[in-house]
């Protein structure tokens, strides 16, 4: 038995997000969709469960995902809830920088994760444009 990390995740993405982007998103938060073509990044090739990380939950924090992929109807999405999981690969590290150059906002708050022993969570900010 491992322990469980919380995922929470609030963040609005560019308007120029590839669509591969949103393509997998989705399909992380449905299964049941056809896998898309992967970015290239380290969570795709090096964490196993990236496809089940934005769906798991367990009763060692609140015992359901919440997570959602919103589209404003006008050209804007955003990514807000939270999961939990075993972070045995370091799978919400290699999320939040996967996903960090897609939000907008530098600098600004995108999320934490808290380990299930821990007090205090680790945040998570909007990389800065370079």
């Amino acid at each position: 038995m491992g322990m469980y990390t919380e995922l929470y995740v609030k963040c609005s993405l560019r308007d120029d997000v590839p669509s591969n982007v949103i393509d997998t998103l989705q399909h992380m938060l449905d299964n049941t969709r056809p896998q898309p073509e992967l970015p290239h990044h380290q969570l795709f090739c090096d964490a196993t469960r990236w496809r089940f990380m934005l769906q798991c939950s367990s009763y060692y924090h609140l015992p359901i995902a919440t997570i959602q992929l919103l589209h404003d109807g006008i050209g804007g999405w955003y990514l807000t809830g939270r999961s939990d999981l075993k972070n045995y690969s370091g799978e919400i590290d290699m999320f939040f920088d996967w996903i960090g150059p897609y939000c907008e906002y530098g600098g600004e708050f995108m999320g934490y994760s808290l380990y299930e022993e821990d007090a205090d969570p680790v945040m998570y900010h909007v990389p800065e444009a370079a």
